[in-house]
């Protein structure tokens, strides 16, 4: 099966669940090898209240996507690991050619008030659901960078949606991957590289669905001349 991304390599971190699942099952579909990114059984955090992704779950999408004929790699990876990072872009890039999308899309979550939140419930969603996010751009960019192509969609939030209560480090970190597509689009213009970002609202999974029909249009070559845009997905 053919489509508009075969030949090309899509790397998605929180590839075993929720929208990296959704993002990894789309992109494959339509034409694109897979590097398949999860926290598995590397690290847990005391602080998130709900159990991570475990490596059955993992495994399950790369036999999805190698059941539609596709190369994968997959490997169990703290997106908060710089090193362990770089180290999985390059066997992408060893054993798959290149890595042409990247969707940063690991998240986590847990509740607490913001003045009485633990500095670790705060360190620990900030640093997952922003600096990973920062951590696995800048790791891909400098691989686009060479190749003179590429699309790297981050996942933010719509920047309108007002921030719920209990969740201060959860909005403060989506409207910090908001900024940050920005920035990576400002920086990266004229080397072939494009940077934006997908904005959910409310997410269930017909959410999840339309995330990953936006992602796809932003890895593709119809979106060839975006980069800084924000697209606001979400039920129709």
């Amino acid at each position: 099966m053919s489509g508009p991304l075969s030949g090309r390599v899509a790397l998605v971190t929180g590839a075993a669940r929720g929208i990296g699942r959704a993002c990894a099952v789309r992109l494959a579909e339509q034409g694109a090898d897979l590097v398949l990114l999860d926290i598995g059984v590397v690290s847990r955090l005391a602080t998130v209240p709900a159990a991570l992704a475990g490596a059955d779950e993992l495994s399950g999408v790369a036999e999805q996507a190698r059941a539609m004929g596709r190369r994968v790699v997959s490997r169990f990876v703290d997106v908060r690991d710089a090193d362990a990072l770089r180290a999985a872009v390059r066997a992408g890039v060893d054993a798959l050619g290149s890595v042409d999308v990247a969707v940063p899309a690991a998240v986590v979550r847990s509740s607490g008030g913001a003045w009485t939140m633990t500095e670790s419930q705060w360190r620990a969603v900030v640093e997952v659901n922003l600096t990973g996010v920062w951590q696995t751009a800048k790791a891909v960019a400098p691989v686009m960078v060479r190749q003179r192509s590429g699309s790297i969609v981050f996942i933010g939030s719509d920047p309108e949606r007002p921030p719920e209560a209990g969740h201060a480090h959860l909005a403060a970190a989506k409207h910090g991957v908001w900024g940050l597509a920005r920035s990576f689009a400002l920086e990266l213009a004229g080397t072939g590289v494009r940077a934006n970002s997908v904005d959910p609202g409310p997410l269930d999974g017909a959410g999840q669905a339309a995330v990953a029909d936006a992602v796809l249009y932003l890895a593709s070559d119809e979106a060839r001349g975006v980069t800084g845009s924000s697209i606001l997905a979400g039920p129709a």
